[in-house]
């Protein structure tokens, strides 16, 4: 279970980012071949999140590509304590924008503009891919959980 977990809206081969903050306890990773470090971990990864509905009940799907994203060691620590995970999610959200930055040039993920400005305002994004309400005549883009018309000026 994940400590802090939030999507932002994207587009590409994801309509969504999912960022993550999980404790980790280590060790050998079969994935790569590395030793990861004990710690607080930070994860970016492109997601697809679809709505659907099953008598009359709705429920989200969340699907991902295994291997895909980025996870990085926030807070090295010995044991989990409530002092060091307070301290994790303050030093994630200052490395939340580098990493989103990293997954958006590797896989070719645009951000919806609202989001770039928001991570804009931490100075920490690079020169990621933004789709402006500007550059579409016509579409409608989701913005903030709410449908709104994008107008061409």
């Amino acid at each position: 279970m994940a400590i802090t977990k939030k999507y932002i809206e994207a587009t590409g081969d994801c309509n969504r980012l999912e960022i993550s903050l999980d404790y980790s306890l280590g060790g050998y990773n079969y994935w790569n071949g590395n030793t990861d470090g004990r710690g607080y971990y930070l994860y970016v990864t492109p997601v697809y999140v679809n709505e659907n509905t099953y008598n009359g009940q709705t429920y989200n799907s969340v699907q991902f590509t295994l291997g895909k994203g980025i996870k990085k060691l926030v807070k090295p620590v010995q044991r989990k304590s409530k002092k060091a995970e307070a301290e994790a999610i303050k030093l994630a959200e200052q490395s939340e924008a580098e990493l989103i930055d990293y997954v958006c040039n590797r896989y070719g993920i645009t951000l919806l503009w609202f989001w770039h400005r928001h991570l804009l305002k931490k100075k920490a994004l690079g020169n990621s891919r933004v789709l402006s309400p500007f550059m579409a005549f016509g579409k409608f883009y989701r913005l903030a959980f709410r449908e709104i018309p994008a107008f061409f000026v």
